[in-house]
C-alpha cells in the first residue's frame, strides 16, 4: 500500500484520526472508489480496529449525521473509510464444539474455506451461491446459518453474540469471525439448461426461483432484439440437487488447470480493455462452450464456491434487494437487459463476463462482472447503481475490483508481448472470430483444453468443435 494524503474526508478535524492510524503505525491508501475518495486501512489485529473504530466514533459525536465518517469493510456508495483485516487472527478456521459447526476468521475466503470444510472436516457449506460472498464476514446476510458472531462495535467494543441475539447487534459492527453452522460434507448433482433471455422472463414468471438451489448466468451477446428474441439462447439455468459425499468426482484443484485457466482470462481481460470492439465476439464464444456442454453432472460442493478470489483484472458490482413478487426479479433483469441493448447501439459493450443472478429465502441477488476498465462500463454501472437504489427494489449495492497485484500467484511471462501481436492481426483484419481463435492458442498451454479455461467444473464433458467452426458459429450469430 502507498501512503496518500488525508483531504479525502474534507473535514477540519479529522486530522485526529490521522494521527492515530500514523501513531498505530497502520497501513492506508487513498483510492478512487464508486467515484470517490476512499481511505483503504489494512488492520493487523483486533486491538488496532478497536483502536480505529473508538477514535472515528469520538470524532462523529460531534457531527451532524450528514457529515459522519462511514466506515465499512464493503466499498458502498457512501463508505468513506474501508477495513481490511488482514491479521492471522482474522485467518482462522477451527472446529468449534458445536456439531456440525466451524469457527472461521472473517478474511477466510469463501473459496479457501469450502475446500477445507469438505476434506478437513467432512463438512459442506449451507450457504446460497451468492458472488458477493467472497469472504466469511459477508455471511452475516445469512443469520439462519450462525451460531455465533465476534464484532467490534462503533464504540470499538469486541463483543460476542449468539444466534438468539444476532438482532441485538449495533448497526455499523466490523465482524471478527463467525461460528458457522454447516452440514455434512456432499456433493452436488447439477442440470444445466441454455435459454433465450425471453424464454428466462417467463421462467421467472411462472415460478422458477420459488424451487430450491437455482442460479443463472446470463451472458450478453449485444445481438438486435436480445430480449424478445428465442433465437438467441444466452442464459445457462444451474439447477442444483445435494446428493451424498462421492470422492469419485473429486478433483484435486492443484492439477486440474486453475492457475493456467486464471492467466488465460487475465490476459483475455486485458486484451478486452484494449480492444473493446471484440466483446460481443468473445462473450458469444462463452455462451457457444454452454450450447455444447454436457448438461448433467456431479461435483463436491465446494466446487460450488471455486475460484472467485482468483480472478484478477475483474470488477465486480452485485447488488441485493428483498423480492416481494417474481416481478421484481423481471423488473430488475429487464430493466437490465434494455441498458445494455442502448448502449450497444452505440458501439459500448460494459459487460465482458457475465450478468448471475441467485435467489435464496426472499433475497435476490444480481451480480455484474466484467473487465477492469472497459470503455463505458463506469458510465454504465452509475446508471445501474442509480436503477438499484432509487427504484423500489431499495438495493444494497456492492463493488469488488480484482487487478493483477497478486503477482506471485500471476507470473509474469509473454502476455505483453502476445498483445502486441495480436494488436497488429486487430488492426489489419475484420475477421474478430479468427482473431480471438488465434490469441487463445497463443497463450494456452498444451496441457489444457479449451472448454476448460471457462467453466470451473472440469468434470463436465464438453463435445466441442475446432476452432474454425466456432468462427463459423460467430458469423452466423452475427
Amino acid at each position: 500500500m502507498t501512503e496518500g494524503s488525508w483531504m479525502s474526508l474534507s473535514k477540519n478535524d479529522d486530522i485526529q484520526l490521522a494521527d492515530t492510524i500514523i501513531k498505530h503505525k497502520i497501513k492506508y491508501a487513498i483510492e478512487t472508489i464508486n467515484n470517490k475518495e476512499t481511505i483503504i486501512l489494512e488492520i493487523l489485529n483486533h486491538d488496532d480496529l478497536s483502536v480505529i473504530m473508538s477514535k472515528v466514533n469520538e470524532l462523529n459525536r460531534k457531527k451532524e449525521s450528514i457529515q459522519q465518517i462511514i466506515v465499512s469493510t464493503e466499498a458502498y456508495q457512501y463508505t468513506d473509510i474501508v477495513i481490511k483485516l488482514i491479521g492471522n487472527e482474522f485467518k482462522n478456521i477451527s472446529k468449534s464444539q458445536s456439531l456440525n459447526c466451524v469457527e472461521v476468521g472473517s478474511d477466510v475466503q469463501i473459496s479457501e474455506l469450502a475446500p477445507k470444510l469438505y476434506h478437513d472436516f467432512n463438512l459442506s457449506l449451507a450457504i446460497p451461491n451468492f458472488l458477493s460472498c467472497v469472504k466469511a464476514e459477508s455471511l452475516i446476510k445469512f443469520p439462519e446459518f450462525i451460531k455465533a458472531l465476534t464484532v467490534c462495535t462503533p464504540e470499538g467494543n469486541i463483543m460476542r453474540f449468539d444466534e438468539t441475539q444476532i438482532s441485538d447487534i449495533p448497526l455499523a459492527s466490523i465482524v471478527l469471525s463467525i461460528e458457522l453452522k454447516c452440514t455434512e460434507a456432499h456433493n452436488i448433482k447439477c442440470k444445466l439448461d441454455v435459454i433465450s433471455v425471453n424464454e428466462f422472463l417467463n421462467q421467472i414468471k411462472n415460478g422458477l426461483f420459488n424451487k430450491p438451489n437455482v442460479s443463472v448466468m446470463y451472458v450478453p451477446t449485444y445481438l438486435a432484439n436480445e430480449l424478445t428474441s428465442q433465437e438467441y439462447k444466452s442464459v445457462a439455468i444451474y439447477h442444483q440437487e445435494a446428493v451424498l459425499k462421492n470422492t469419485e468426482h473429486d478433483v484435486n484443484l492443484s492439477n486440474d488447470g486453475a492457475e493456467e485457466r486464471i492467466n488465460t482470462l487475465s490476459k483475455m481481460n486485458e486484451l478486452l480493455e484494449h480492444y473493446p470492439h471484440l466483446i460481443p465476439y468473445f462473450n458469444r464464444y462463452l455462451i457457444s462452450i454452454l450450447h455444447n456442454q454436457t448438461h448433467d453432472a456431479e461435483y463436491p460442493s465446494y466446487r460450488m464456491y471455486k475460484g472467485r478470489s482468483k480472478i484478477f483484472h475483474k470488477e465486480e458490482s452485485n447488488y441485493l434487494f428483498r423480492v416481494n413478487s417474481n416481478d421484481d426479479i423481471v423488473f430488475a433483469f429487464e430493466n437490465i437487459v434494455r441498458l445494455i441493448d442502448k448502449y450497444s447501439h452505440d458501439n459500448i459493450y460494459p459487460i465482458s463476463d457475465a450478468i448471475y443472478l441467485s435467489y435464496f429465502n426472499g433475497m435476490c441477488e444480481i451480480s455484474m462482472v466484467t473487465a477492469h476498465d472497459i470503455l463505458g462500463y463506469s458510465t454504465f454501472k452509475k446508471e445501474i447503481d442509480d436503477f438499484f437504489i432509487s427504484s423500489r427494489l431499495r438495493a444494497n449495492a456492492i463493488t469488488h475490483i480484482f487487478t493483477t497485484a497478486d503477482d506471485d500467484y500471476l507470473p509474469k511471462d509473454r502476455s505483453a508481448k502476445i498483445a502486441r501481436e495480436m494488436s497488429g492481426m486487430i488492426d489489419n483484419t475484420n475477421n474478430e472470430g479468427k482473431i480471438l481463435a488465434g490469441f487463445l492458442n497463443k497463450i494456452t498451454p498444451a496441457s489444457v483444453k479449451p472448454y476448460g479455461l471457462f467453466y470451473p467444473a472440469n468434470n463436465f464433458e464438453l463435445a466441442m468443435a475446432e476452432p474454425e467452426r466456432i468462427c463459423e458459429d460467430w458469423c452466423r450469430m452475427s
